[in-house]
């Protein structure tokens, strides 16, 4: 796990979004059994249902969580902070939907 942290942490600060969505989000899901690439759980610049672009949707046993990728030198503000919640808000939406439907 040591190898696998400093490799996560080994990475260029100047990274763009997308770069640090795949030379430290993506491996650090991957290291936690996500698979990354072809796969129905992970769909990239999705839109919610308050049709809201996010950059990850992920999804598993019936739940639905969102990731918003910045990039790593950046400071959130408060717009950040505002577009988080929308996105909670629309998780509770999509796996209140989710759960209705079982």
């Amino acid at each position: 796990m040591k190898k696998e942290i400093r490799e996560l942490l080994a990475f260029p600060k100047d990274l763009s979004e997308t770069g640090t969505m795949f030379h430290l989000i993506m491996p650090f899901f991957k290291h936690f059994g996500w698979e990354i690439g072809m796969s129905e759980n992970i769909i990239f610049e999705d839109t919610t249902v308050t049709n809201r672009r996010v950059d990850i949707k992920f999804s598993a046993n019936g739940k639905i969580f969102f990731l918003e990728a910045k990039r790593v030198e950046v400071e959130l503000s408060n717009r950040d902070f505002e577009q988080l919640t929308s996105y909670l808000n629309s998780d509770k939406i999509a796996n209140k939907r989710s759960n209705s439907k079982r």
